[in-house]
C-alpha cells in the first residue's frame, strides 16, 4: 500500500513539474503582457470591472 502511495505522489509531483515549466515558459508571459480592458461607456459598472481586473492582475 505504502508504495503505491508513494508512485501516486511521484506522478502528482510529475504532473505538477511539468504543468510548472509549461505556466512559467507559455503561460505567464502572455497573461503579464495584457492591457488592462478600456471600458467606455458602462458608467458605474466600468469602475468596479476595472477595480476586479487590476485586484486579479495583482494576485498572480
Amino acid at each position: 500500500m505504502e508504495s503505491r502511495l508513494r508512485a501516486h505522489l511521484e506522478s502528482f509531483l510529475e504532473t505538477a513539474r511539468s504543468f510548472n515549466t509549461i505556466y512559467t515558459k507559455e503561460l505567464r508571459p502572455r497573461t503579464h503582457m495584457m492591457e488592462e480592458p478600456q471600458l467606455h461607456g458602462f458608467g458605474p459598472a466600468a469602475n468596479r470591472l476595472l477595480e476586479a481586473y487590476k485586484m486579479t492582475a495583482a494576485k498572480s
